[in-house]
């Protein structure tokens, strides 16, 4: 064979043996043939165009078909392996241009074989066969009756669980007001002591009364229902983890069992008052109370019996609580993985993802336009965030939350025409509804935003930049105005912007910073109001700009840390981040510093990072061997490339956190050159875009930090952010309440 047939017979071998997702056996088995056709069709043109029994016409045509074939293979190889790598990053604008490459690479083959109108007619149903294959791995799935119907009887059984947990919880609401009446009944005559018949005759008269509405609430019987009640079965079946309605039947059922805990609660609490102790001892037979012995003797039977229906009630909860609390427990990475991803890709596309087996399939949802996103910041709505302490009749289990993103008309950023927009992001459609500009080319441009918190006049938005013709950097705070559903009016800068010493890496900002009972920092805060509190990172440098009540300060960051690669917040930390990994301190640790009262904010380290996230063989001080060339992701480098590692991080409310993670692999090849043994080594740095999420407690009394297994959520992102499951807090809460 010819060096031609030999390099035309690799390509075709590299395509025979490619793996696509989502191929199945028998898909693979076609896939395999048809590269298998296309190979036999190209051997054969060669052996008849050599062959002497051929006539001239025959010879013509297979040479022909062979040199089609020749020049087709190369260029589809290429445009396969591109295509593929394309949809696996989620471009499908790119991954669908390589299709069309393929396509051009085919025409003069098509039109050699269509002119001959032979029996290679085959060969052009084959190769094009290798392109809707890309198409059915890659495209949008199709379901089977069959699972669409299984997936229509989950949401069946999803809906019959909500209405059956609201008819309880309708009934759980009416026996929680006869409760708390007959508490504030039993307050009042526990007030005063009974000295005369009339006393007694009203005071047992009240007791019956009491004893009878409350016998009606059947507190032992609710308990009883939670401990049978199919709704936790229902929530810890993997096969119902999936149905848009199970963070509803979470949130109905933590709502409702917290309003039967609730209602038991009191009657307990009022039942062994003092106020009751001190009632029960004045009725006592041996009391000095003027009351005759059988009036003395009914008042105290109608106490014990009210007694004895709160330590009932008090005894069914507490094994039902046990119960109910190690299977909520089961549910927090469910829970956890309910919560909205949102990242932007590396090809500066806007993209959305909820639900456990989505988050883990990595079905991310795009809703990219023709412009180039480049930051992204959610923000729950207050309007419709889920407290613990609201009525279960204005729960909005699928609610909207604001959705800022940074945008330009070219891949550069801020390049030369820039803007801001504001939108809505719904969590049970994922789509991006109503956005507009609310900010055009303004000077100097964002480097990244965040939401600091809301009220009746609209949204508290803080912003940094980089260098600007006022100086090197700076942060900045805006208004979204509320008018109008947050849709009539543009960003309003406040009258608010310090200069900072380099440009803003990343901002993050609280309004109401919240301290943790376990942290020993908090003892150390002023007693004064709560302040307002925003930081700032700063290109290359390991101290943070920190703003309290518009008063500026600059504290160290953690110890070691050259700089700070970016800042995240939530209400009771704050976080950092480097290549390497992340740290976090509490609010109340800063404020202490701040006060003067630490020296400087206390540094807690995450747990180490390790070979899965940054990758394998990194060369962390270790020289590159002696005489090696370097290449970093194919391009020539004269110097180790630094580790980029983790480039974007988000901490959520529900203990999770989220980061992009660039995963190294470097490795040393032996290059050769000439015809001798001569040769040379090089040494290839190659950085992976990943995605990954875990579950990280922090404890502040003991200093520590860990972190559960990393998911990898497949998707390359340049920045990421996550906000928790609506009604987490109702989970949240219920769960340390039972603890």
């Amino acid at each position: 064979m010819s060096a031609q047939d030999d390099s035309v017979i690799a390509h075709l071998d590299v395509l025979h043996e490619m793996q696509l997702e989502g191929m199945g056996a028998e898909e693979r088995v076609d896939w395999q043939t048809k590269i298998t056709q296309v190979k036999a069709d190209y051997e054969k043109a060669r052996a008849i165009e050599k062959s002497d029994k051929s006539d001239a016409d025959q010879r013509k045509r297979a040479k022909d078909v062979g040199d089609a074939i020749a020049k087709a293979a190369p260029a589809v190889t290429k445009s396969v392996i591109a295509a593929v790598a394309a949809f696996r990053k989620g471009d499908a604008v790119t991954g669908s241009a390589e299709l069309m490459d393929i396509v051009a690479s085919l025409a003069p083959l098509v039109s050699t074989v269509l002119s001959a109108a032979g029996p290679e007619v085959a060969l052009v149903g084959a190769l094009f066969s290798v392109v809707a294959q890309i198409l059915r791995c890659f495209g949008p799935k199709q379901e089977s009756e069959g699972a669409t119907f299984e997936k229509l009887l989950r949401q069946l059984e999803s809906q019959t669980q909500v209405r059956d947990i609201k008819q309880v919880h309708d009934q759980v609401l009416v026996d929680a007001v006869v409760i708390m009446q007959q508490s504030s009944t039993l307050r009042v005559l526990a007030a005063h002591e009974p000295r005369t018949h009339a006393d007694y005759t009203h005071l047992l008269a009240e007791l019956e009364a009491c004893q009878r509405a409350l016998d009606g609430t059947s507190p032992f019987k609710n308990a009883k229902t939670f401990q049978s009640w199919g709704v936790v079965e229902y929530l810890r079946s993997p096969e119902n983890q999936d149905v848009d309605l199970w963070p509803t039947v979470l949130g109905l059922f933590c709502k409702t069992y917290a309003d039967l805990v609730s209602s038991s609660m009191t009657l307990t609490l009022m039942a062994h008052s003092d106020d009751m102790a001190t009632l029960m001892a004045s009725v006592d037979p041996g009391s000095a109370n003027p009351l005759g012995a059988d009036d003395k003797r009914d008042l105290e039977k109608a106490l014990i019996s009210i007694r004895g229906i709160a330590e009932a009630s008090k005894q069914a909860y507490e094994v039902a609580n046990a119960l109910v609390l190690d299977k909520l427990r089961e549910l927090s990475g469910t829970a956890q993985r309910w919560g909205l991803f949102t990242h932007i890709g590396t090809n500066h596309s806007l993209w959305f993802v909820s639900g456990p087996g989505k988050v883990k399939r990595g079905e991310w949802v795009d809703r990219s336009d023709r412009n180039y996103f480049h930051d992204v910041v959610l923000a729950e709505d207050a309007g419709s965030r889920i407290e613990k302490g609201d009525s279960s009749r204005t729960f909005d289990f699928t609610p909207r939350h604001h959705c800022f993103v940074l945008k330009s008309s070219s891949s550069s950023y801020p390049g030369s025409n820039h803007w801001v927009d504001h939108g809505w992001v719904r969590t049970d459609t994922l789509t991006f509804e109503r956005y507009r500009d609310v900010l055009d080319n303004f000077e100097a441009a964002f480097t990244g935003a965040w939401v600091a918190g809301q009220d009746e006049h609209g949204l508290d938005v803080v912003a940094g930049s980089g260098r600007n013709p006022g100086g090197v950097g700076s942060v900045m705070r805006w208004t979204l105005p509320a008018a109008g559903d947050f849709d009539d009016k543009a960003l309003e800068r406040v009258d608010w912007w310090p200069q900072v010493p380099a440009p803003v890496t990343g901002i993050g900002a609280v309004s109401t910073p919240r301290h943790s009972a376990a942290d020993p920092d908090q003892l150390l805060v002023p007693v004064e109001r709560t302040p307002w509190m925003l930081y700032a990172s700063l290109e290359g440098h390991g101290d943070l700009y920190v703003n309290v009540d518009n008063a500026d300060h600059q504290m160290p960051g953690p110890e070691g840390w050259a700089a700070c690669s970016g800042v995240a917040v939530d209400d009771t930390h704050v976080w950092v981040h480097r290549p390497e990994g992340f740290a976090v301190a509490s609010h109340a640790s800063v404020l202490a510093h701040l006060a003067g009262r630490l020296p400087s904010p206390r540094w807690l380290a995450g747990p180490e990072l390790g070979t899965e996230l940054l990758g394998d063989n990194l060369y962390h001080g270790d020289p590159v061997p002696a005489g090696s060339s370097m290449t970093h992701d194919g391009e020539s480098v004269t110097q180790p490339p630094p580790l980029l590692g983790v480039t974007s991080f988000s901490a959520c409310a529900d203990g999770t956190v989220v980061a992009s993670v660039l995963r190294r692999s470097v490795g040393v090849v032996r290059v050769p050159y000439g015809t001798g043994p001569s040769g040379f080594d090089r040494c290839d740095f190659r950085d992976e875009w990943t995605i990954r999420t875990a579950p990280v407690q922090v404890d502040l009394a003991s200093g520590r930090v860990t972190a559960g297994q990393w998911l990898r959520i497949p998707g390359e992102a340049r920045h990421v952010q996550k906000l928790p499951m609506p009604g987490w807090a109702l989970y949240d809460s219920l769960v340390a309440r039972l603890a």
